[in-house]
């Protein structure tokens, strides 16, 4: 009888350890946490005898419970034995009894768990801990925050006075975060939403209902990708754009075929325009900023046409023409030009010469 997966309670240690596994390998680490707690306990129990089947069946309750993946090979329960001995330096023993060979920790009392952390590891940890910061007031990480809250009470360590090594991109001043959690759940939960859009392009407030099915960061804004009942196709708001939303009981339309994992495979950004066909656009950049859109693509079928003599270069991209596609060229200013198809360098030439206008007044 298994009754070692009862349900944990926080372990300063056991939290240490998964965020010093969690920098190393953010893949499967939870995974293989949970299994070594489950294993842990196992081999931990005097009374009870567990067999690799045993610890596999043990650890598929709690995965279970989790809604992780399933161990599937006894294989994965041997490599966590020796895994565990390997890196936590216990002992493991195993005794036959009959056809059956039951593992147990060689020692009363041992646990992977009773080790303390080196010095080496508390300053990873602190630096991990520093760098998990950055996830506050995120949603869907509010348990990085009580880890944070609670290892520092355990450590002595506090994240927020130590000098940051590391810096990302964010945008404090987004509102549309205050709806994140409820789309989040109506995706997980397949709920329609009736939504209150205020476009940037229309003075009024528009309404959508959409069946949800995506979220997408881009320049620091957040979308909501769904299908709109209204149009009968995907459409792309702006979390920060929705001014009111609730739920709508009717049935959902599910994804049928959109893999959004490739879905903006064709664009810069999240924009589709109407009538808007993937095009192939060459562009010339000059010699100052060639190096950076050589190390840094505009888009990834950007591909090399020529370089030249003066160290300029022309260059061609497969994309769906956009916002996002324009601004970005023209952000280059001097230093990048349109060569074809013509109409779209004709676009971004009549931009230009609105910006110097412009400056003429």
């Amino acid at each position: 009888m298994v009754v070692c997966e009862n349900k944990y309670n926080f372990n300063p240690l056991l939290a240490a350890k998964w965020l010093l596994n969690l920098y190393k390998n953010m893949a499967n680490t939870k995974n293989a946490t949970v299994r070594e707690i489950i294993i842990d306990r196992c081999l931990s129990d005097r009374h009870g005898h567990y067999s690799v089947r045993d610890l596999m069946a043990a650890c598929n309750r709690r995965l279970e419970e989790e809604k992780m993946e399933l161990v599937t090979s006894t294989t994965t329960i041997r490599l966590d034995l020796n895994n565990m001995e390997t890196h936590y330096g216990v002992r493991i023993v195993s005794e036959k009894v009959g056809r059956n060979i039951f593992y147990r920790y060689a020692k009363k009392g041992e646990s992977i768990f009773h080790m303390q952390l080196k010095e080496n590891e508390l300053q990873l940890l602190n630096q991990t801990m520093q760098l998990l910061s950055r996830f506050e007031g995120v949603p869907h990480f509010e348990w990085l925050e009580e880890i944070n809250s609670r290892l520092s009470s355990q450590f002595f360590m506090n994240p927020a006075n130590q000098k940051p090594v590391v810096a990302f991109d964010e945008n404090p001043y987004v509102d549309g975060m205050k709806f994140y959690r409820d789309v989040y759940s109506a995706i997980v939960k397949k709920q329609v939403l009736h939504i209150k859009y205020q476009s940037f392009k229309i003075p009024e407030p528009f309404k959508y209902t959409i069946h949800p099915y995506f979220l997408k960061q881009y320049n620091n804004r957040w979308f909501l990708l769904g299908w709109y009942e209204e149009w009968k196709e995907i459409a792309t708001l702006a979390l920060d754009r929705i001014v009111e939303m609730e739920h709508v009981s009717r049935p959902y339309r599910e994804n049928e075929g959109v893999d959004f994992n490739k879905f903006f495979d064709d664009v810069i950004g999240v924009s589709f325009p109407k009538g808007s066909e993937l095009t192939e656009i060459h562009l010339w950049v000059d010699n100052k900023q060639w190096p950076y859109i050589k190390s840094k693509p505009l888009h990834k079928s950007q591909a090399i046409i020529a370089e030249n003599e003066d160290g300029s270069a022309e260059i061609s991209i497969s994309v769906i023409p956009n916002f996002e596609l324009e601004s970005r060229i023209l952000a280059q200013g001097m230093h990048m030009k349109v060569l074809s198809p013509e109409p779209f360098r004709e676009k971004i030439q009549n931009q230009i010469i609105q910006s110097v206008k412009n400056y003429e007044s």
